[in-house]
């Protein structure tokens, strides 16, 4: 399949370098307010299969115009990109390529998108991992207690808390630190906890009765700390007290408890 060439704007498919495609594409996105990560992330797909498609046609990538992007010169480009890369990562240069295609059929630049003849690799949906070992809980307790020793301020009550919401709900450190108080909701016995994940979707989990147990001691255990200085806190989930709700220093420390798994 060939990606056929249109005309917009003066522009041709077949005089645009697929570099100025990919700077043009990159300032298009702006408008819906892409974190940079996310402008590298895409940066780094589109450039990073352009080197492979200049390997492909055995030409200076900078040299290769947008009209060269056949279905079968993007396949054998898409080959040697996965060669040494997992298959999230091909998945994620797919579906940025499929969306850089899809503006410039928009633009009437480009006729059509070859993307459909590129294999995408399926990625299963990762889960939380389950803990293996008769003696998993001994060795996290033991690893806390190491941890909350070495503490200039141990909270241990705190630091089961992260622990076992990463390992027994599967929450990232960044939607911890998301978390209010009014986030676990439902009747004991009956808890939810609901998490804001990426790009601002809600989703609900379900907390078993033990980890409804430590996240009570947790908050029990801050208002011992702090008492009325916490009251005005209330909304934050994790917090130093009287300095506020923990920023973005927390994301460390939470990845530095998670680490206790090892």
């Amino acid at each position: 399949m060939g990606v056929g060439i249109g005309n917009a704007g003066g522009m041709s498919g077949d005089a645009v370098s697929v570099e100025r495609a990919i700077e043009r594409y990159l300032v298009a996105r702006r408008a819906a307010k892409p974190s940079p990560h996310t402008v590298a992330a895409y940066r780094r797909d589109l450039v990073g299969v352009l080197g492979c498609v200049g390997r492909a046609l055995g030409r200076d990538p900078g040299g290769v115009g947008l009209g060269e992007l056949e279905a079968g010169v993007l396949r054998e480009a898409f080959a040697d990109f996965a060669e040494e890369r997992a298959a999230s990562s091909v998945l994620r240069a797919w579906s940025t390529w499929n969306g850089f295609f899809a503006f410039w059929v928009s633009e009437r630049v480009v006729a059509g998108n070859p993307m459909s003849a590129v294999p995408r690799p399926r990625v299963r949906p990762s889960g939380p991992k389950p803990l293996m070992g008769e003696d998993t809980p001994e060795r996290l307790l033991e690893a806390l207690a190491r941890g909350a020793r070495r503490a200039r301020d141990p909270w241990p009550e705190r630091d089961l808390a992260v622990l076992a919401l990463a390992l027994l709900t599967g929450m990232r450190s960044a939607e911890m630190l998301s978390l209010r108080v009014e986030s676990l909701g439902g009747r004991p016995g009956e808890r939810r906890i609901r998490v804001v994940g990426k790009g601002g979707g809600e989703r609900v989990l379900p907390i078993e009765v033990p980890l409804e147990a430590l996240l009570e001691a947790y908050l029990e255990s801050r208002r011992v700390r702090f008492g009325a200085a916490v009251r005005g806190l209330i909304r934050c989930w994790w917090t130093t007290g009287v300095r506020g709700c923990v920023g973005v220093g927390c994301s460390i420390w939470c990845g530095s408890v998670i680490g206790t798994r090892g």
